[in-house]
């Protein structure tokens, strides 16, 4: 888990005025969330998780150099076999 800079950082690429949520999804939003997730790398983290659905607008597997585990294409694979089981 992020430190709390860290953590703020999250929140404000996100949140901030020049965040997710306002339209941003590239330059320095996404600069600000690959230094996050390389801090985590740095500590010794040996997969992210993108625990917030706005993340994965942001952070691509290409940006980090460990897994990158997005729930929500895990769950949309699910729900796509699920489905195809009913057919």
């Amino acid at each position: 888990m992020p430190d709390e800079d860290g953590q703020k950082g999250v929140m404000s690429v996100i949140y901030g005025e020049w965040g997710i949520k306002a339209g941003y999804t590239y330059g320095d939003t996404r600069r600000e969330m690959q230094e996050v997730a390389e801090t985590l790398v740095k500590r010794g983290a040996e997969a992210i998780i993108m625990g917030c659905t706005e993340i994965s607008l942001v952070l691509k597997q290409e940006n980090i150099s460990v897994p990158l585990i997005d729930p929500l294409q895990i769950l949309a694979e699910v729900i796509v076999k699920k489905a195809r089981q009913m057919e």
